[in-house]
């Protein structure tokens, strides 16, 4: 199934699951949620991000595809009351890096993110005026054209600390066949 049929059924199906929970849940008519989705569209032979979320004057979820990245980079998406500052912030982080060339300038096949993104996200989860609504270790994917996809570890909160994998810490018996990235260095990791 490609990206775009997939997420005109995962639309159909979140629309589905508010309509019968709200009998139940009357919170549920008006829900406050973002959705971050993405994959690989073989139609159109490139990745896709999309926002779903609630639109009220629709009464149903909806989706804002994000046609291009800041600049000439990749597209990104991000989600949730912290989606402005995580823009703003990756936007002033690229400039630092890469001067503000980064953002003004556009190609036709664009270039990609390093790890900016996820420095991006580690500096909020880190900062404590934020962790009112933020927090824990981050979960990483890398998903392929091909149908492939995996999980990466993280070493979190730092380089020295123990690996989470999906959000939870590896128990000390537990090994896996996944790479982890230390955060601050950006280091991957063999498998333990």
């Amino acid at each position: 199934m490609d990206y775009h049929k997939f997420r005109t059924h995962l639309l159909r199906l979140i629309d589905g699951l508010v309509e019968s929970f709200t009998p139940l849940v009357p919170a549920m008519s008006e829900p406050d949620a973002a959705i971050v989705l993405g994959g690989y569209s073989w139609f159109r032979q490139e990745f896709e991000v999309d926002v779903l979320q609630y639109s009220q004057s629709e009464g149903r979820f909806v989706n804002q595809s994000i046609p291009h990245g800041p600049g000439w980079l990749g597209k990104i998406a991000w989600a949730g009351d912290q989606a402005k500052v995580a823009r703003a912030s990756l936007k002033e982080l690229l400039v630092r890096k890469y001067s503000r060339d980064v953002l003004e300038k556009k190609r036709d096949h664009p270039a990609r993110y390093a790890w900016e993104p996820l420095e991006v996200i580690r500096d909020m989860l880190r900062d404590p005026a934020r962790a009112d609504t933020i927090g824990g270790a981050p979960q990483l994917a890398v998903v392929a054209q091909h149908l492939n996809s995996a999980y990466l570890g993280i070493r979190w909160p730092s380089d020295e600390s123990p690996v989470y994998l999906r959000g939870r810490p590896l128990l000390p018996y537990e090994r896996v066949d996944s790479v982890d990235l230390s955060p601050d260095s950006m280091k991957i990791n063999r498998p333990r």
